[in-house]
């Protein structure tokens, strides 16, 4: 998915919810009130499906791996490079958690 389609939705997304969920700011967003609201639920929403999934799927076999990044590094540099991973290694299973920086 290019940065202009992830852009498009994010933009249709805040139209139907009425909410603006980013504040578009010199090089780059900040999650508004409301976009930190949604993350946060998201996020928790995300890590418990993939711990059933993981549960389910154990018996199968193949490795897991784990990447720990920024929401930046993950959005601008690892998910344009990952699908090649997983053409190349469909045993593995693939879990990406988000770092926050330290304030």
């Amino acid at each position: 998915m290019t940065p202009g389609a992830v852009s498009h939705q994010i933009k249709a997304l805040e139209a139907e919810i009425g909410a603006m969920l980013f504040k578009r700011v010199h090089r780059g967003v900040e999650l508004t009130e409301a976009g930190a609201e949604l993350y946060a639920v998201l996020a928790t929403s995300f890590s418990q499906t993939a711990s059933v999934i993981e549960k389910i799927g154990s018996g199968k076999g193949g490795s897991t791996i784990t990447i720990g990044t920024s929401t930046a590094v993950a959005s601008l540099w690892l998910m344009p490079r990952i699908g090649w991973l997983w053409q190349a290694h469909p045993e593995l299973r693939i879990n990406h958690r988000v770092i926050r920086p330290a304030v």
